[in-house]
């Protein structure tokens, strides 16, 4: 039997001013298509796959054997399955396992590690317009390398990400959050630059560690700010603050 695994998405990342730092969101009767525009206050409400009234379901499908896809919930109870194949008509990745909406666009995190029946998915980090579903950018692990830190062993100054991945949060096309094994990263999407976030990457015993630092379904966005718990073996429990451009953890507990 195929195990199928579903993840259903709100399409609201808007805090409610529920934690200070970061400036207020305008409270709204119902969760919007996505945040304000930045500096202007206003709320855009989108169409197609992006409607607020609708939800947008993950199949993380069944690793060899299936590709992952996305089902659509319309507000009339409408279901249609597979609804990115069928704008583009390829798979959007290989056991998908996280996903957020900003601006118009969504960010699909995939392991990537299958090709189910030589058919290999998009890349494990797939930008769609979140109205259409047409993909924007796609990249592979091979793209998604970042500095070796200051006390690895590796040997390579590029270092791969590992696999799988945890989670992925967005506060701009350049800041781009998401978490794995070895730690916590910052991507930016218009250079393809990937930094590890410091404090946020162990190697083994040997130092610091956040393992799942933070998880995109207890994340709350306030602002221009991202909240979530964090801690590990080495690290107490903690609330940390992820702000845009940023290089270290932030402690707000």
């Amino acid at each position: 039997m195929r195990k199928q695994i579903f993840y259903i998405v709100w399409m609201s990342c808007v805090g409610m001013g529920m934690l200070p730092g970061c400036k207020e969101e305008q409270k709204l009767e119902q969760p919007p298509a996505e945040t304000p525009s930045e500096g202007t206050g206003e709320i855009v409400y989108l169409d197609g796959y992006a409607r607020p009234d609708g939800v947008l379901i993950l199949n993380q499908g069944a690793r060899a054997i299936e590709n992952s896809s996305i089902t659509y919930l319309a507000p009339d109870g409408t279901v249609e399955e597979g609804v990115y194949r069928k704008v583009n008509g390829t798979a959007l990745g290989n056991e998908v396992q996280d996903m957020w909406m900003y601006n118009g666009k969504l960010y699909i995190l995939s392991d990537g590690m299958y090709a189910p029946n030589g058919e290999e998915g998009d890349g494990v980090l797939v930008v769609a317009d979140a109205v259409t579903l047409k993909r924007e950018k796609a990249y592979k692990l091979d793209d998604l390398k970042f500095k070796r830190p200051e006390g690895s062993k590796d040997e390579d100054e590029l270092i791969s990400l590992s696999i799988p991945f945890e989670n992925i949060a967005v506060l701009d096309e350049k800041n781009i959050f998401f978490s794995e094994g070895q730690g916590f990263f910052r991507f930016d999407s218009t250079t393809g630059e990937v930094n590890v976030v410091e404090g946020a990457f162990h190697f083994g015993n040997q130092g610091n560690t956040v393992e799942k630092v933070a998880s995109t379904r207890g994340i709350l966005r306030v602002g221009d700010c991202l909240y979530c718990g964090g801690g590990g073996f080495w690290e107490s429990t903690r609330l940390l603050e992820i702000s845009k451009g940023m290089t270290l953890l932030s402690n707000k507990s």
